[in-house]
């Protein structure tokens, strides 16, 4: 089923806090190219701690696209947690349209706006993003985000 499917913090925070887990995303552009990005640490606490993002141990081909969100809070239109001084245009999550874990305000943005063909229109900025691989300007086509126990830290 193509759209946005999203389990929600909270499910996240139980499946991450029961035993070490992997998160791999799997993105593709509009020309049919595809890379990814493997995290082997990968935890949200949570909504006490506003869901914050645990996340390291980088390895694949689109560039690190979270090193940047890793120890920040998650951020919606109605519970502001990015670190943009409010003077200079306060909130991540509304100015991009997303839900995420923005900082001042992100490196990636999988949950922003779906532009067809990739093109986002000028200085927006508010696609669906990886900006080592593709920068700010291009909406990614199609992309998965997926979870598996890490074996190699598995606690016995």
């Amino acid at each position: 089923v193509y759209g946005k499917h999203w389990l929600g913090n909270n499910v996240i925070h139980r499946l991450t806090n029961q035993d070490h887990y992997t998160l791999r995303t799997e993105m593709t552009d509009w020309d049919k190219n595809s890379r990814y990005a493997e995290y082997s640490t990968f935890v949200v606490d949570d909504e006490d701690e506003g869901y914050k993002l645990h996340i390291g141990g980088y390895e694949g081909d689109a560039g690190d696209g979270m090193i940047k969100h890793n120890n920040k809070k998650f951020s919606t239109r109605d519970v502001d947690n990015d670190q943009v001084v409010k003077e200079f245009g306060g909130s991540c999550a509304k100015r991009f349209h997303a839900a995420w874990w923005f900082y001042k305000c992100y490196q990636s943005n999988l949950k922003g706006n779906y532009y067809k063909n990739g093109k986002i229109d000028d200085k927006k900025y508010d696609g669906v993003t990886w900006k080592p691989w593709t920068g700010t300007n291009y909406s990614l086509k199609h992309v998965e985000k997926k979870i598996k126990p890490n074996l190699e830290r598995k606690v016995t």
